[in-house]
């Protein structure tokens, strides 16, 4: 339906902003490789913060994310005062995809409140600071891109959030014949401007 559509649309904006960072799909993975790397030093003390407040079962529903964390937060030794582990090397395309995960797929009961507005806010903040920041030469048409591409999905997919319209979709979906004018008075309510 019209979600399905908007969604597909969506994925080859959000494809040619990966690609115009200078990455590739990987036809065996399906991921998008390569491309503009970031120093992302920072970013791993904020990985390493988020990681330690997770609660015991989110690794078991989440376990792409965790992994993609661990990999940014690297494993230090504060006695030895040196990396066991150095934090991997990111590109673009994969904090672009950190924050997409980050979005979509972690549930608000997923997390508690304290971690929710802390570290998960801060963390996402700055992963999305990363990946919108115009000031690189090297991914600021992937960052226009992602503009572009964040805009025509908020466009559209924010109405059909609202249950009224959902109610709606849903109906005409399952081959419902529509009555206009019922839909239009049930659509668009006098001094409703959303």
């Amino acid at each position: 339906g019209y979600r399905t559509g908007i969604q597909a649309r969506a994925r080859i904006m959000y494809d040619t902003a990966d690609e115009l960072s200078g990455a590739v799909r990987n036809p065996a993975t399906g991921m998008m490789e390569g491309g503009a790397i970031f120093d992302t030093t920072n970013l791993s003390q904020r990985a390493n913060a988020f990681l330690r407040e997770l609660p015991e079962t989110f690794e078991q529903t989440h376990p792409t994310i965790v992994r993609r964390l661990r990999d940014l937060a690297g494993e230090y030794d504060q006695a030895a005062g040196e990396w066991i582990r150095e934090p991997a090397q990111t590109t673009w395309a994969q904090l672009h995809d950190l924050r997409t995960q980050l979005r979509q797929n972690i549930k608000w009961n997923d997390l508690t409140s304290d971690v929710k507005n802390g570290t998960y806010k801060y963390f996402n903040n700055r992963v999305n600071e990363i990946v919108t920041d115009r000031s690189n030469p090297a991914t600021r048409e992937a960052v226009e891109a992602l503009g572009r591409a964040d805009t025509f999905y908020r466009e559209n997919m924010g109405p059909l959030g609202n249950r009224q319209i959902q109610s709606v979709m849903n109906a005409l979906d399952s081959g419902l014949q529509a009555d206009p004018k019922a839909l239009l008075d049930l659509i668009m309510k006098e001094g409703k401007t959303e």
